[in-house]
């Protein structure tokens, strides 16, 4: 989750990216989007509305995750290099 107070949160010195599981539902939204654009993996934008529903934006096919991978430690670039290699 990004926390920002401007549409593009590069441009919010303050913004927060906050770690969050979404629910399966979504996630399995979000495989069937990359089946249908045939692709391995993919950065897909998301957005949750004050109701609680999640919204598709795009699913971006050369996606940059390092910076999302150093605010919140996760291990973005591992898991991708596990996927892409079995």
């Amino acid at each position: 989750e990004i926390r920002a107070n401007t549409i593009d949160f590069r441009d919010d010195k303050q913004a927060e990216i906050i770690p969050v599981d979404i629910p399966d539902n979504i996630k399995a939204d979000c495989i069937k989007a990359l089946e249908l654009l045939k692709l391995r993996y993919s950065g897909i934008d998301i957005k949750r509305t004050k109701e609680n529903e999640y919204v598709f934006i795009e699913a971006n096919p050369a996606p940059m995750f390092i910076h999302f991978e150093r605010m919140t430690k996760y291990p973005i670039t591992e898991e991708l290099i596990r996927l892409l290699t079995c």
